[in-house]
């Protein structure tokens, strides 16, 4: 279909990808399922709030996950945190953080692989037979 705006299909993509990546917040994984490294013991003595909740003590982050469609064939999520990065990948930290932790909360599962073929295919076929969003 020549001239088709895929502007719709990209927000719909969006949408469901912040979901996912905030949706990991919640079972504390990585996109292949697998637990967060657990808070150090000298970190769960000073966490004030939200004490069983890993990469969460005001959910900033988690509520900082975002999309934006950037042209009518993409869409980007994440986070502009400052943070975001070292936490999701690990690696050395500034001050008394040293080396963190990988808590990967980005990226795509399998689940998320085919719920987004299954968001396309809905798309396409909803405009082949003129059907609204």
């Amino acid at each position: 279909m020549p001239g088709l705006d895929t502007t719709p299909l990209m927000s719909r993509l969006g949408e469901y990808f912040q979901k996912s990546t905030q949706d990991r917040f919640k079972t504390q994984t990585d996109p292949d399922g697998n637990a967060w490294a657990p808070l150090s013991p000298g970190y769960l003595k000073r966490k004030k709030q939200n004490s069983n909740l890993i990469l969460t003590l005001n959910a900033y982050l988690r509520r900082g996950i975002h999309y934006q469609v950037q042209s009518a064939v993409m869409v980007a999520w994440g986070s502009n945190s400052l943070y975001a990065a070292i936490h999701n990948a690990g690696g050395n930290g500034t001050g008394i953080n040293g080396k963190m932790k990988k808590r990967q909360f980005a990226g795509l599962s399998a689940a998320d692989n085919a719920e987004a073929l299954d968001i396309v295919q809905d798309w396409y076929h909803r405009r082949l037979n003129g059907l609204p969003d």
